[in-house]
């Protein structure tokens, strides 16, 4: 096993004793968490001393008694050390030490512990969390820490719980302190870890590192400071830290920690950035659009994962380097070394080459580096490298394929495959496969794969990753790139096939289920464990025979009912986060700003927008009628019928906002394009894009964005649609009910029209007489008396520019939102009808 094995393992593990003694805490459970004989002795060992006679930190020695557990069960764990001066450091005083370090190798785990945390502990030292209440203290959202104020707190506690996708795993306000819930979240985790096939000590870390984000994620990593950093990520960040310490060590030939200390520059930022993604995604022909879009949408994370898993491979890294990774774009921590930038540097040259071969230009990934250190991470300044880095990446851009310029001119300049040859035929496919002969190029072949996956998700629940190709899965795999990473699409049976060839061939290989986090004992491959993976919408609508539903079939046009009068639309939605970027640059304030708080930014929009998203699509109503064609990171892409597209877009939002517990500065904006179910999709991703820019331009009180463009016109989420959500569905109840002339809608369209605004003002006193006249005349003539006393109150509203009495908080006048309103009414009406 390799010295990186080892280090990795035991900067994992280090503060574990940190959930383990505070399982123990409850009266009832004492009896199940004691220390042995043996771990007590060890205290001095372990612990620093508190200056009053005693040893503080005692989770240490609950660290070192988990270890010794997992040695009992697993021989690897008993074996795995570090040869430092003709001596063996074991895996438990890696671990263990790093609150009183006595060499090299456990002042590594110190220092990065140390580093994640942005604290240089060396002047606390003798700092403690209180014994009495470690058990007590929940986490705050991280969410709540962007921009907080001097002396502000947080008012949302997330509640001690595993890993899951339902609401219930959403902050709540107020203390949640009486919940007792350590010794049962224990529990799960032990019998889980233990289940492990420890064959590998790579493969168990990286299993380790799973298990942790499921069993970790709600737990405060500190009790002292900020409680808004889970374990999960403190435990990834310092192993990040940690491996890259290490090797930076042994290639400088470090002998001692202040010498390590005192180099500068220790580590590099390191990002790719997948470009050309928006109109690759959708460049296909209209021909079976919803399962190309549906696969390309995968295909494109799937090339941004195979680039990290073969930087992995190629760099010696482990998956806990990464702290950010979605819409094709993810940044590491590397030991700044002069082999890694090399092999970076060679990675780089052949994944562009790659690339160009099996993309052509609509393709390009730029990688680059920053150096940083001790100064940025203690001076809080690490937003500095980050903005280097990106800028670095947007230059790089700009001189995409310059090898390729050189070496092979006239390739740039072939033509490319036409939408006819693009299109997927399985008889084709089939009558190859029954032949053995080529029929299709590369970049054909490839976009028949890429249709294919849209297939091969909703019927395939498991996913694995390997640089190993599996002949027996063969019919439904892809290596994006042709980079050595195969990713195969498989069922239970198909994983058990390929049991043995992984187990023992590749230590890297993962296997997950889609948006399944359920333990299930008997679910192990050899030593590999079967994992989890979010993605946000590997389900989608079908027919009773398997097959997707088509784009005009989802807008409710069939072949019967093409000359009907109703209204047929899809809805194409466009969203994401606002001012994202600014938010990783600068969100945080300057002494909350940590590599482990940027992680678990990423994280948790990963798991809104990669998990929980799939809650949302599963409501009765949204899985019949929408498409997830992508959904990640800070963004996402539905079609669906245009009505039910635009609910879920509301859901979205709200649920958004009650995850991120309403913070101003975390807002997201989009847009619905409604288009016929045979409109060109790249045109209507087109509109969308468009509905969405518009979003984001939208003003009101000084403040952009926060907005979504409906019908054309941008709205104010928290003031604006919901004014014109509550007239829309009062006028469409009156319609239902036949209560309200038909007319109305017509009078309000044809007043709008004539009003003549300006900067939220009717121009034309006209337009004013007319209102008073036409809806006068029609409260009187209405019979319903509800009915005519609505059309009243909207009369006065118009002269008011008020709603229900009360000031309109709006860049509009509520002639205008009425106006949408009826609009929307209208068509919602058509559509049911």
């Amino acid at each position: 096993m390799s010295g990186t094995d080892v280090i990795y393992l035991a900067a994992l593990l280090h503060d574990i004793g940190k959930f383990y003694q505070r399982a123990g805490k409850s009266s009832h459970y004492a009896a199940q968490f004691k220390l042995s004989d043996d771990i007590k002795k060890l205290e001095s060992s372990y612990c620093p001393p508190d200056g009053k006679g005693n040893y503080s930190h005692r989770h240490a020695l609950w660290t070192a008694q988990f270890i010794r557990e997992l040695e009992e069960k697993h021989p690897v764990i008993r074996k795995a050390a570090i040869s430092l001066d003709g001596k063996q450091v074991s895996l438990m005083r890696l671990a263990a030490s790093h609150h009183k370090p006595s060499n090299l190798l456990e002042g590594i785990i110190q220092l990065a512990d140390q580093y994640s945390s942005g604290i240089d502990r060396q002047e606390k030292i003798n700092e403690e969390e209180d014994q009495k209440t470690i058990d007590r203290v929940r986490m705050v959202s991280l969410f709540e820490t962007l921009g907080m104020e001097k002396n502000a707190s947080c008012k949302h506690t997330l509640p001690l719980k595993s890993l899951n996708l339902q609401k219930d795993f959403f902050p709540l306000a107020g203390d949640q302190t009486t919940d007792q819930g350590y010794p049962e979240l224990w529990k799960a985790f032990f019998r889980e870890i233990m289940g492990l096939d420890a064959g590998h000590l790579r493969t168990f870390s990286e299993a380790v590192l799973n298990i942790l984000e499921k069993y970790t994620i709600a737990i405060p990593s500190s009790t002292i400071h900020l409680p808004d950093i889970s374990l999960f990520d403190h435990l990834k960040t310092t192993a990040a830290f940690a491996v890259a310490l290490y090797q930076a060590a042994v290639e400088k030939n470090l002998k001692d920690l202040e010498s390590l200390k005192k180099t500068d520059n220790l580590f590099l930022l390191a990002g790719a950035d997948l470009s050309g993604v928006q109109a690759f995604l959708y460049d296909i022909p209209s021909r079976k659009a919803a399962r190309n879009l549906k696969g390309r949408s995968f295909y494109l994370q799937l090339l941004s994962d195979t680039i990290f898993e073969y930087l992995v491979r190629k760099l010696n890294i482990t998956r806990s380097q990464l702290v950010y990774g979605s819409g094709g774009r993810f940044f590491m921590i590397l030991p700044n070394t002069d082999p890694i930038l090399k092999k970076w540097d060679e990675a780089r040259d052949f994944i562009s080459e790659k690339l160009f071969d099996e993309h052509g230009t609509s393709l390009f990934v730029a990688m680059e580096t920053e150096p940083f250190g001790g100064d940025e991470i203690f001076g809080k300044s690490i937003h500095v490298p980050w903005k280097n880095l990106i800028a670095k990446l947007n230059e790089r851009k700009s001189r995409r394929y310059e090898k390729q310029l050189i070496t092979g001119y006239n390739l740039l300049f072939e033509p490319q495959v036409d939408e006819k040859a693009m299109e997927y035929s399985e008889a084709e496919d089939n009558a190859e496969t029954a032949t053995g002969e080529k029929k299709f190029s590369q970049r054909e072949r490839m976009s028949r794969i890429q249709a294919s996956l849209g297939k091969w998700l909703t019927a395939h629940p498991y996913w694995i990753c390997t640089s190993e190709e599996i002949p027996s899965l063969s019919a439904r795999t892809i290596q994006p790139g042709q980079l050595g990473i195969w990713h195969y699409l498989a069922d239970e049976a198909d994983v058990e096939k390929a049991a043995s060839l992984l187990a023992e061939k590749d230590p890297y290989a993962q296997i997950r289920r889609f948006n399944d986090v359920e333990y299930k004992p008997n679910e192990r491959i050899g030593n590999l464990y079967v994992g989890y993976a979010f993605y946000g919408g590997n389900a989608y609508p079908t027919k009773t025979d398997g097959h997707p539903v088509t784009f005009d079939e989802l807008a409710g046009l069939t072949k019967q009912d093409q000359d009907e009068a109703g209204y047929h639309r899809l809805g194409i939605v466009r969203m994401d986060v606002d001012n994202l970027g600014a938010l990783f640059a600068e969100g945080f304030p300057e002494k909350y700003r940590t590599f482990s708080r940027y992680s678990a930014l990423s994280r948790q929009l990963d798991w809104f927008f990669k998990g929980y998203i799939n809650t949302i699509w599963n409501r009765p109503g949204r899985k019949e009628n929408t498409y997830i064609l992508y959904s990640g990171g800070d963004d996402l892409f539905l079609v669906g019928k245009w009505n039910e597209a635009l609910a879920m877009a509301m859901d979205i939002y709200r649920d958004f906002r009650e995850w991120t517990c309403h913070q101003p500065k975390i807002t997201l904006s989009g847009g619905i394009a409604v288009v016929p179910g045979k409109f060109p999709v790249k045109k209507a991703a087109r509109d969308a894009g468009e509905a969405e820019d518009k979003a984001k331009k939208h003003t009101l009180d000084k403040c952009e964005k926060n907005a979504f463009t409906l019908l054309g016109c941008p709205l104010n989420w928290e003031y604006e649609l919901p004014v014109v959500e509550e007239y829309k569905n009062r006028i469409l109840a009156f319609l239902k009910a036949e209560k309200i002339p038909a007319a109305f809608i017509g009078k309000i369209r044809s007043h709008h029209d004539h009003a003549a605004f300006s900067k939220g003002e009717i121009c034309s006193p006209k337009t004013l007489w007319m209102v008073a006249y036409d809806l006068g005349r029609m409260a009187k003539r209405t019979r319903e008396k509800e009915a005519a006393g609505f059309i009243a109150m909207c009369q006065k509203n118009i002269f008011t520019n008020q709603v229900n009495g009360e000031p309109l908080h709006s860049s509009y006048h509520f002639l205008q939102l009425l106006n949408l309103a009826a609009r929307w009414a209208e068509l919602e009406y058509r559509t049911c009808e």
